[in-house]
């Protein structure tokens, strides 16, 4: 707004000096005081930004002194008046603005009264509010609006880090209490490792059906707490997304990688044999991660044109069996 400010300043003070100079109503004996009295509106303009008020007052009492000097030349408000009328409003507020727009509209109606033109009063009242009051009014409004969006702004910012300090404060207390549950787990199935391999160390020459249920659920309890540890690690990543906090892929997410894959360029069919049974979830990671890995080196190494997985329900475990028609052998992955 500056450059357009002192653009307004020059322009308009340059054409009521030149106004004054090529009038040729003003009298030759009052033409340098009436060009001094526009030299002083057109400062009072330059002032306005700064010291509003008293500048508007000053530019009508320049205009009555000009009225009085050559009464045709108030022909109406001075241009000027809208300027600053307008810092005005958006500057000031309360008692001083609204004495200094009395005392314009006052200073304002004896120049008419005291020049040497006629005005309807409906003119009168129509040149008070364009160049006074409107410009004033419009100035407030800008102003209201500008505080209204700078305390919207700020409100916002506040409730913005409020938001991020409550998110971090949550997350450090997420992280706090699965630190906890990790140690925990940790503690629990080391413990019960611990207590289940001495004890088939014990029977492993006396009993060995013992023992070998002893290291069963030495096997068992690694491979839960295996799952469990990556599970809450998964959710104490720093850089969390949505798939880290889905469950571990399992055999029923099979044939959503058989799709990706199809997907990917590799046509794939997957076919299942036996009757399914629930099967423990690090067997079924595990079978799952077998599949993907054999998938992917025939789409990416084996050049492959064609694929398939069978997956076989035995009595006594899995078999999975994934084909393609790239070169090298078929591979059978027991689990």
């Amino acid at each position: 707004m500056t450059p357009l400010f002192w653009f307004a300043v020059v322009a308009l003070g340059a054409a009521s000096i030149r106004s004054v100079l090529v009038s040729d109503t003003v009298a030759e004996a009052h033409r340098p005081a009436v060009v001094g009295l526009a030299l002083v509106t057109t400062a009072a303009m330059a002032c306005g930004r700064r010291v509003p008020l008293p500048a508007l007052v000053v530019i009508y009492v320049s205009g009555l002194l000009a009225c009085l000097l050559e009464p045709t030349i108030g022909a109406g408000a001075p241009v000027q008046s809208i300027v600053v009328a307008y810092c005005a409003g958006r500057r000031t507020d309360g008692a001083r603005l609204v004495a200094a727009l009395a005392a314009s509209c006052v200073l304002f109606a004896v120049t008419r009264a005291l020049a040497d033109w006629d005005m309807a009063f409906g003119a009168f009242v129509a040149t008070i509010a364009a160049s006074i009051l409107g410009p004033a009014a419009l100035g407030r409004g800008v102003r209201d609006r500008t505080r209204l969006r700078t305390m919207l702004q700020a409100r916002a910012a506040a409730e913005e880090a409020d938001r991020q300090e409550r998110t971090s404060r949550a997350l450090l207390e997420e992280r706090a209490r699965i630190a906890g549950e990790l140690h925990d787990v940790v503690a629990h199935a080391l413990s019960a490792m611990v207590v289940q391999a001495s004890g088939a160390r014990l029977f492993a020459t006396r009993d060995e059906e013992r023992a070998s249920a002893a290291f069963a659920t030495v096997e068992r309890t690694g491979r839960d707490a295996l799952f469990e540890i990556r599970s809450l690690l998964g959710v104490l990543r720093e850089h969390d997304d949505l798939g880290s906090l889905e469950p571990q892929p399992t055999l029923d997410h099979l044939p959503a990688l058989v799709h990706r894959t199809e997907r990917g360029g590799l046509p794939t069919s997957l076919r299942t044999d036996g009757v399914p049974r629930p099967v423990p979830s690090g067997i079924a990671l595990a079978a799952y991660r077998a599949v993907q890995d054999a998938l992917r080196a025939a789409r990416d190494q084996g050049g492959a044109g064609r694929a398939e997985v069978v997956l076989v329900y035995e009595p006594s475990g899995l078999r999975l069996t994934v084909v393609d028609d790239g070169p090298g052998a078929r591979t059978a992955l027991p689990v």
